[in-house]
């Protein structure tokens, strides 16, 4: 989609968390593009995580803070890191309000040092923070604001002088509904007999008892 539809050929930044890289690597290889490691575009910690929790598979020796130089070399070849991924590069104990400054920052330093398109490969909480910033940028607010599901593409289009004139939600248009979904459901289907496309009520119940769990394994 990104070649054939919107023949994309910029730029573009990953989180350097595996699964942020390893989205971006399908977009990158196919279209011969490089990755940029960015942590200004990672997800948050609100706790101290351990560095060296070793991955189920054991492949990876490090997944709570993603790779260091070393790793994203030898497992994505497509990328490379940017100016200020210096290892350890997780934020921690960062609240709702310091991460969508941080989003901001990240966003306005990429424009002014990139020329032409520019993808930002997030996650759930920076890609909300990415589309927020965007939205508060555009003279005339669209009237729907696509839903940060996994694997969604919001659009922003600007003008010669960095303005944002334009805003498009495109998930629809490449991946079929029932592949859209967050980690419990999907937006438009719902199956409540497939536990990955719980219904909105189950995954409030879900979210709910996970959050109790956490509160009882703190105290």
């Amino acid at each position: 989609y990104m070649r054939d539809k919107k023949h994309f050929k910029g730029a573009i930044y990953a989180s350097p968390l595996y699964r942020t890289l390893q989205t971006a690597t399908l977009i990158a290889e196919p279209n011969g593009l490089k990755i940029i490691a960015e942590p200004g575009v990672q997800e948050y910690a609100p706790i101290p995580t351990n560095p060296k929790r070793v991955h189920n598979n054991g492949e990876f020796g490090i997944i709570n803070y993603g790779v260091d130089a070393e790793e994203l070399v030898k497992y994505f070849p497509n990328a490379v890191a940017g100016p200020r991924f210096v290892y350890p590069w997780r934020f921690e104990n960062e609240s709702d309000a310091a991460r969508l400054v941080r989003i901001e920052k990240c966003l306005d330093t990429v424009l002014a040092e990139t020329k032409g398109d520019v993808m930002f490969v997030g996650h759930g909480a920076s890609v909300g923070d990415l589309v927020r910033v965007m939205v508060n940028r555009m003279d005339a607010k669209p009237s729907h604001i696509g839903t940060a599901w996994n694997c969604c593409l919001h659009v922003f289009t600007f003008d010669d002088n960095g303005k944002v004139t334009n805003y498009s939600y495109e998930t629809f248009e490449y991946l079929p509904r029932e592949k859209v979904t967050s980690n419990f459901r999907c937006p438009l289907i719902e199956r409540p007999e497939d536990p990955r496309y719980q219904t909105k009520a189950q995954e409030k119940a879900d979210r709910a008892k996970k959050s109790k769990k956490s509160k009882t394994s703190k105290k």
